[in-house]
């Protein structure tokens, strides 16, 4: 099973807790920091030297996208909505994906 989604405020608490939980020597603590920091980079890099505009954009993931639902219950509104959607991405919400992947991969592999 793939990545669900999880939105970039979800991201920024769960890496938060889990960093905080682990003993200061644990090598899946530097792991999660290097991802922590690499988030919080990816925010100021989305929010640009205008942060304090309201419009301001969330991070989007890919796996965010592919579980939005259309303007109508029908498959076709709900892939031109992705598709839509999917046009709109920022170059950082494609390197959002890539690190929501990568974390993916690592958890999976620290707890199988």
């Amino acid at each position: 099973m793939g990545p669900r989604k999880f939105s970039s405020r979800n991201l920024t608490e769960f890496l938060s807790a889990t960093i905080e939980a682990l003993s200061s020597s644990s090598e899946l603590r530097e792991i999660l920091q290097e991802f922590a920091d690499d988030h919080a980079s990816l925010i100021s890099e989305n929010e640009g030297p205008c942060s304090s505009r309201p419009g301001t954009k969330a991070l989007t993931s890919e796996f965010e996208i592919e579980t939005r639902l259309g303007m109508r219950a029908t498959k076709i509104s709900q892939k031109l909505r992705q598709e839509k959607d999917r046009a709109n991405m920022t170059s950082a919400d494609t390197k959002y994906t890539a690190l929501l992947e990568n974390l993916n991969e690592i958890l999976k592999e620290v707890l199988s």
